[in-house]
């Protein structure tokens, strides 16, 4: 049955890519319209996300947003016909390119150029692997026989597929070699290799690779946008300028740049935006509880909690309901101005270990040690080890080596 679906779907590409463009992409819009009006997850998730990112808008207007998100995603789909099948000219008819950069300069530092996933990436990386060698980053799908297909067809024009999970040893190489680098920022990487910064306003959890590939290899960060223009015209690919101070030394403002972004461009035009689809694996692939509780160390019952309030709610759900409450465990207010004052007034000049002991001693508070030396620190009464200052010693004169000692001796 694999088999089957596999070579129908070939059989399709190749079909549609010999057909007119503007007729492929009419069939697109009409089969995403129809596909919209069937009640789905999907559906149901987008509009969620985009009462997320778009709190101003009216009802009318999300649903608006989500039908014409819906036919660019079914049409760039039947596109791939074309994509991955048609010639060279092909591809270069139905995509505009406009660049800040000098894309033939030989002497140009290494290059990353930072894609997101609207729906024309995909053209717009082809584009460029027509004109200049490249080297592109991918995502493994769960079918083999489609990957494969999909990695020999998008690199036909010489562009060098490099999935998403090889060393950075061989990125970093390709880069100082010369050869750009085009990958997704906003690909799942997994937390590990990610930080959570806003994205409309919501934590979303965000790539730092770009930013350390980019440290290593001392390269520039390029983003790139392909857009999908009115009236069947095609796409265009444009490159912006490289980001400038990027990277800054800090994963978490990097990655707040690469949001703010997205961010922009999401706004330009929001219906050819899959990022608005913050979608947990669980809901979006069908991945199964148990494989996603190993992965972040919950039970499965923790996990289909998170899914039920993630469908609800979105992805706000997801975030702890503790958040902005105190502590069970805090410490007390005016226990902790107690402590304080009585430190301030009797031993401003102990040690941490030592006041807390006086504390319980004399005075019947009970604290950690390491509680009061919080207390002490933010109040200025102790310093930290790492904070102070290094010690200046008088440098002493070497001593002679013995056999000098004995000569001198016995004169």
């Amino acid at each position: 049955m694999k088999r089957l679906g596999f070579v129908f779907i070939v059989a399709l590409l190749r079909t549609l890519s010999g057909l007119p463009y503007k007729f492929v992409a009419r069939l697109g819009m009409v089969v995403g319209t129809a596909l919209y009006a069937v009640p789905s997850r999907r559906k149901h998730i987008v509009l969620v996300n985009l009462r997320l990112c778009f709190p101003g808008k009216t009802s009318s207007e999300h649903q608006k947003l989500a039908r014409d998100h819906f036919r660019h995603v079914v049409r760039s789909y039947l596109e791939r016909g074309i994509q991955w099948f048609g010639s060279a000219q092909s591809i270069r008819d139905i995509v505009q390119i406009e660049s800040k950069i000098d894309l033939d300069d030989d002497a140009a530092p290494p290059t990353i150029f930072m894609g997101f996933h609207f729906v024309g990436i995909e053209v717009g990386c082809m584009l460029y692997s027509t004109r200049l060698p490249v080297a592109s980053l991918y995502t493994r799908m769960s079918s083999t026989a489609l990957c494969a297909l999909a990695k020999r067809q998008r690199g036909r024009f010489g562009a060098e597929m490099i999935e998403r999970a090889t060393s950075a040893k061989k990125i970093v190489a390709l880069l100082r070699s010369g050869k750009p680098v085009m990958l997704a920022a906003d690909m799942d990487h997994g937390v590990d290799s990610s930080v959570f910064v806003p994205f409309f306003g919501v934590p979303a959890c965000t790539l730092t690779a770009v930013s350390r590939l980019a440290r290593l290899a001392r390269a520039r960060v390029v983003p790139f946008v392909t857009e999908v223009l009115p009236n069947y015209q095609g796409y265009k690919l444009t490159i912006f300028e490289p980001l400038a101070d990027f990277p800054s030394g800090s994963d978490v403002v990097d990655a707040r740049r690469m949001n703010a972004f997205l961010e922009e461009q999401v706004v330009k035009f929001p219906e050819q935006s899959t990022a608005l689809k913050v979608i947990e694996a669980v809901v979006e692939t069908g991945l199964k509880p148990g494989r996603a509780a190993e992965r972040l160390g919950l039970t499965v019952r923790q996990i289909e909690r998170l899914v039920i309030r993630y469908r609800e709610s979105g992805a706000t759900g997801l975030t702890s309901r503790k958040r902005g409450r105190p502590g069970n465990r805090r410490l007390d207010v005016e226990l902790a101005r107690r402590a304080l004052t009585i430190i301030r007034d009797r031993y401003a000049d102990f040690g941490p270990t030592l006041a807390a002991e006086k504390l319980w001693e004399c005075h019947g508070l009970r604290l950690a040690k390491e509680t009061v030396r919080k207390l002490m620190t933010d109040a200025g009464l102790w310093v930290p080890r790492r904070q102070r200052p290094p010690k200046v010693y008088q440098p002493r004169a070497r001593r002679a080596p013995a056999h000098s000692r004995d000569r001198l001796g016995s004169h």
